[in-house]
């Protein structure tokens, strides 16, 4: 699906998704990262890519980037 619309973000999203899946962390981070350049303000996408991070052990990070979901949800700690 990505050599057909590699800018589509939702395949984007799922490709990082079903990489985490795969347990391949550092690639995923990369589709997230991708999505999120296309869609800054996008939870869902912060989220998920905070979950790999975690994953990663990469916990500050992840931190962040939930954060920034939560920002974007307008839940404030």
């Amino acid at each position: 699906m990505l050599k057909i619309s590699p800018n589509n973000i939702r395949a984007i999203t799922a490709k990082a998704i079903a990489l985490r899946g795969m347990g391949k962390n550092e690639e995923a981070i990369t589709y997230f990262d991708r999505a999120l350049e296309f869609n800054p303000i996008n939870a869902f996408i912060w989220h998920n890519k905070a979950i790999t991070l975690r994953n990663l052990g990469r916990i500050r990070e992840a931190d962040e980037c939930l954060r920034m979901a939560n920002y974007q949800t307008g839940i404030t700690p």
